[in-house]
Parts: structure tokens; C-alpha cells; sequence
């Protein structure tokens, strides 16, 4: 049989999708209250690692990228808030923001 593993931390994250409401959350974050999606964090975690994986994600939303075909409405999702969470204690471990002005 197989083993249930718990991943140390948890990465939640905010799109523009999320924020117009064409697309629903993967839950409420416990930080702050506020709706996010989720995914498992791998690795060390850093706030470099943490704004690579947020870039490097949006990329993979452009066109001919490896999520492009889970666009919604014809729009291309940008993450513009992220965190990596310990999920344990609930301590936020490290966050991340988009800059005002982000030339895709």
C-alpha cells in the first residue's frame, strides 16, 4: 500500500483570473483570509527560489507554453502575489510580489 506524505510547505498563490473570478480557489488561506490556489512546495525555501518559480510560471502560461492550454477565457494568467508556507506551524516562510510595472 501506498504512504500518505504531508510536503513540509505549501506554496498559495494569487492570479488576475482569481481576482476577476473566472476561476475558483483551491482554498482560504489561513495567513490571511483571503481566497488562493495552492500547490506543493519541493526544495528549500527561499524568496529567490520562491520569484523564479513565480516567473517561470507565468511563462509557462504564454502562448506555446506548458500550461497555456488551462487558460481561461482567453486571457493569459499572471501570479502576482505568492508564499511559501510551513505547513505545520503556518508560518509564512517567504512572499513574493509582482513590481508595479512587469514587462511580460
Amino acid at each position: 500500500m501506498g504512504k500518505i506524505v504531508t510536503p513540509k510547505h505549501r506554496v498559495e498563490y494569487r492570479d488576475n483570473c482569481l481576482a476577476l473570478g473566472w476561476t475558483a480557489p483551491d482554498m482560504v488561506s489561513r495567513v490571511d483570509g483571503r481566497a488562493c490556489y495552492t500547490q506543493a512546495w519541493k526544495g528549500r525555501a527561499t524568496q529567490e527560489k520562491l520569484e523564479a518559480w513565480r516567473k517561470a510560471m507565468n511563462a509557462s502560461f504564454r502562448e506555446g507554453g506548458s500550461n497555456a492550454h488551462i487558460r481561461p477565457r482567453d486571457t493569459v494568467p499572471h501570479i502576482n502575489m505568492a508564499r511559501i508556507v510551513n505547513q505545520s506551524t503556518g508560518r509564512v516562510v517567504a512572499e513574493t510580489t509582482m513590481p508595479m510595472f512587469e514587462a511580460v
